[in-house]
């Protein structure tokens, strides 16, 4: 049975089933810091696990909830009684992703699958929101495209990150599962585009020996280092 408003699965025998009041873990770790005040963060682990079991790299994850900080003496405390918040240290960049020098335009190299045609957001590596200085969760910062209403949304939430509102891109552009495209993302307008990066000859949305320029028209080539 479904276990958790989170999604996790466990046999129906769990023992912490019907003992367990909180709807994901970091509404525990929360309720932790509220009742028994600041701790060091081995012993808030251990006290959040036994009311709510989760991985320890589930734990770490919830440290960069903008709720939650650290004092000046090293403790685990909510920012609401003063404690400062903490933010992500940067993740390696994966060769996936790419900015230009000024920082100014990043690019992200994606393939069309399930999740993208059902319209599901797609995780990404939080390389990307650091660097776009999303650095505590819950954070949200969206990119408009020309000549569409919904625009790219990059969310960071303590689990992952993640890019919504990709389906109806990638279908304007003629893609299907197992294409590849690049997401370009401005930071100073706030703007975003695609390209469509399957090579000459390899494309899914391709039947037959003939075809045209893969991309939009008199688009660029998508950056190769991608």
């Amino acid at each position: 049975m479904q276990l958790r408003l989170e999604g996790k699965w466990a046999l129906a025998e769990w023992p912490h089933l019907n003992v367990t009041p909180y709807p994901n873990a970091m509404e525990a770790f929360v309720a932790v810091l509220t009742e028994l005040g600041p701790l060091p963060k081995d012993a808030l682990f251990v006290k959040v696990g036994e009311r709510y079991p989760v991985t320890l790299w589930r734990l770490h994850q919830c440290l960069l909830d903008d709720r939650v900080g650290i004092t000046e003496d090293g403790l685990i405390e909510l920012v609401a009684r003063g404690a400062t918040p903490i933010e992500e240290s940067e993740p390696a960049r994966p060769a996936t992703m790419a900015v230009d020098p000024a920082g100014n335009v990043f690019g992200v190299r994606l393939t069309v699958d399930k999740d993208i045609l059902r319209g599901s957001g797609v995780v990404v590596s939080s390389w990307l929101t650091w660097r776009l200085g999303m650095r505590q969760a819950p954070m949200v910062r969206t990119f408009s495209i020309a000549g569409q209403s919904a625009p790219i949304v990059i969310k960071r939430a303590t689990s992952a990150a993640q890019i919504s509102s990709l389906r109806v891109l990638v279908k304007e552009h003629g893609m299907v599962g197992g294409c590849e495209f690049v997401l370009f993302l401005r930071t100073d307008d706030s703007t975003a585009r695609i390209e469509h990066a399957c090579t000459q000859h390899v494309c899914p949305a391709v039947s037959g020996p003939a075809r045209t320029e893969v991309g939009p028209p008199g688009g660029s080539a998508a950056d190769p280092s991608l």
